[in-house]
């Protein structure tokens, strides 16, 4: 099949369970994962479930992900062009937060 976008989000182990963290802040490996998600060529929604800080949350995963990846992928609308021209998507997510 045909990956149309990613959905970029992590969790860390908490007692009980587990509880949503800032990409790079959890227990997904993404070191493993680079080498694929560096070869795909499309979108990235990162998402950030912790309401009480989300602008920081966000800024934390999208300093984590360009330090591993170099860059990341630009928002695209429901056509595939770009949502917010010469703006990283979790960056617009930052400032509409």
């Amino acid at each position: 099949g045909r990956i149309a976008y990613l959905h970029l989000k992590d969790f860390r182990d908490v007692p009980g369970g587990v509880r949503p963290a800032a990409c790079g802040e959890g227990r997904l490996d993404w070191a493993a994962l680079a080498p694929v998600l560096r070869d795909l060529d499309v979108p990235a929604m990162i998402e950030y479930e912790l309401p009480d800080d989300v602008a920081d949350g966000m800024a934390r995963s999208l300093a984590f992900l360009k330090r591993q990846f170099g860059a990341v992928p630009r928002a695209a609308g429901p056509d595939g062009t770009s949502a917010e021209p010469g703006r990283d998507f979790a960056e617009s997510c930052v400032q509409t937060a």
